[in-house]
Parts: structure tokens; C-alpha cells; sequence
């Protein structure tokens, strides 16, 4: 569960910064008429992700055996390298996300399309929001779905309200200290979960396990 949480606190809390920073972005240039379509863009996003996980939940359900832990160690595998990789560039990245939201936002206000400003936030929130699918999976593989599902809405119910303070501006949260501190617990997190999986690889003896299907298929 705790996996979950830090999981879904720290992508929960980028996806509020984005939004918040391109908010304040339009406020500032006196645009809010604009962030309906941010709006839209979010919903979108959200949409999409939650339909991503439905279906990546029930592909693994449905999937029985081998077939299906072959699957789940691959979705799970997949999921820690994107983690792993996700926390070192934020490290060396994340100053200039701030820039690089409010040049697109000038260029989409400068373009006069609202449908630029909606394709930002859906493909800023679609990334967030994707990511967070498959850590999910990945921890739920780990911990389990109850446990996983109890910690993730735990943690975008902090993450939601979190950002909400920073936007309006009644908090100081030191953003560097937060994910380099999430980071280091997620690596540790990121490991248990890739000792788990490699656990289950060697119960599955994957190459005895082909050439049984080659033979049986000859």
C-alpha cells in the first residue's frame, strides 16, 4: 500500500503542478477564459487513463498460467524502468518544466487556439496519468489490488489537495527536497518490486517452460 501511495502522491502532485502552473500562467496574462479548455484537456486525459488501467486490469485477469505471469513480469518490468528513468531526469529536468509549460501556453494564447491549450493538458496529463497506470499495476502485482487501490486513492486525495494549496499560493512546499525525497523511497520501492517479479520469473523456469510448448506444438 505504501508503494501506491508515495507512488500516486508524487505523479498525482507533478500532474497538479503542471496544471497549476499553466493556470496561473493564463491568469497572469489576464487569459482565463482559456482554462475551460485546460479543463477539457484534463478531462480527457483523466478519461483516457482510467480506461488504459481498466483494460490493462483485465487483460492480466483474463490471461491464466504462465501465459498471464508472463505478461504481468513484462507490464511490471516495463513500469519500474519507465519509474526509474522518470525519477532521475525530474532530477535534472525539473527546473525547466516550469518554461517550457508557460512557452507552450504563450505560443497556444499567441495562435488564439484553444485547441492547442487542450492538447497540452491532455498530453501532460495523459503522461502523468499513464505512468500512474502502471506503477498501479506494477504495485498491485507486488502488494495486491485491494491494498494497492486503498494507498493510490490515498494518495491522489493528498496529492489533489496539495496542489490545490500551492496554486492558490497558502503553501511553501519545498518542490526539490519532495521528489528528491519520494525519489530515493521510490528506487527502494522500485527494487522490492523487481526482486518480487524476479522471484516470480524463476518459479515460472521460463526456458523449460518454451521448449515444453515448442515440443508439444512439433
Amino acid at each position: 500500500m505504501l508503494t501506491a501511495l508515495f507512488i500516486t502522491i508524487r505523479e498525482g502532485l507533478e500532474a497538479a503542478l503542471i496544471i497549476s502552473l499553466v493556470l496561473s500562467f493564463l491568469k497572469r496574462a489576464g487569459e482565463m477564459a482559456g482554462s475551460r479548455f485546460v479543463w477539457l484537456g484534463v478531462g480527457a486525459a483523466v478519461a483516457t487513463s482510467v480506461i488504459a488501467g481498466v483494460a490493462l486490469f483485465l487483460a492480466a485477469d483474463e490471461l491464466s498460467g504462465e501465459v498471464g505471469e508472463i505478461f504481468e513480469t513484462s507490464v511490471t518490468l516495463l513500469a519500474v524502468t519507465i519509474l526509474t528513468y522518470m525519477i532521475f531526469w525530474m532530477r535534472s529536468h525539473g527546473g525547466k518544466l516550469k518554461g517550457g509549460l508557460e512557452q507552450q501556453a504563450g505560443h497556444a494564447m499567441s495562435a488564439s487556439s484553444p485547441l492547442a491549450l487542450t492538447v497540452l493538458a491532455f498530453a501532460a496529463m495523459g503522461r502523468e496519468g499513464l505512468e500512474t497506470v502502471l506503477f498501479l499495476f506494477a504495485s498491485a502485482s507486488n502488494a495486491g489490488l485491494p491494498e494497492t487501490l486503498v494507498g493510490g486513492a490515498a494518495g491522489l486525495a493528498l496529492a489533489a489537495a496539495a496542489g490545490l494549496a500551492l496554486y492558490r499560493g497558502s503553501s511553501r512546499l519545498n518542490l526539490k527536497l519532495f521528489f528528491r525525497t519520494t525519489g530515493i523511497l521510490l528506487i527502494v520501492f522500485a527494487a522490492g518490486i523487481i526482486s518480487h517479479m524476479l522471484g516470480d520469473a524463476g518459479e515460472l523456469d521460463l526456458p523449460a517452460s518454451l521448449m515444453a510448448n515448442e515440443n508439444a506444438q512439433s
